[in-house]
């Protein structure tokens, strides 16, 4: 429900739900988008950099697994869903320049 909500505020119409080592489809349904399956640290950093702002979800293991360098440049909040601990961050890097 808060993922939902930031992704309302947060994504352009249209613009994809990053998704980090998961099977989220039902995360972007919520979120009334549609989303992009990722398997690894490059892919993740190539989209990042491609939409420039956005959303991306992970399983929590997976974002503490994920190289430094990339964390420090996500802010992470924490949410459940049913028996799932997951990470959503937003990331701007329109605002890194």
């Amino acid at each position: 429900v808060e993922l939902a909500q930031a992704a309302r505020t947060r994504l352009e119409p249209g613009q994809k739900l990053l998704l980090y080592q998961i099977q989220g489809e039902i995360l972007a349904l919520y979120c009334d988008t549609s989303g992009v399956m990722l398997n690894d640290p490059q892919q993740l950093i190539e989209q990042i950099n491609q939409q420039q702002k956005g959303i991306v979800v992970f399983r929590q293991h997976a974002y503490y697994e994920l190289p430094v360098e990339i964390r420090v440049t996500l802010a992470p909040h924490t949410f459940n869903m049913g028996n799932k601990e997951l990470i959503w961050c937003e990331f701007n890097t329109l605002k890194q320049l």
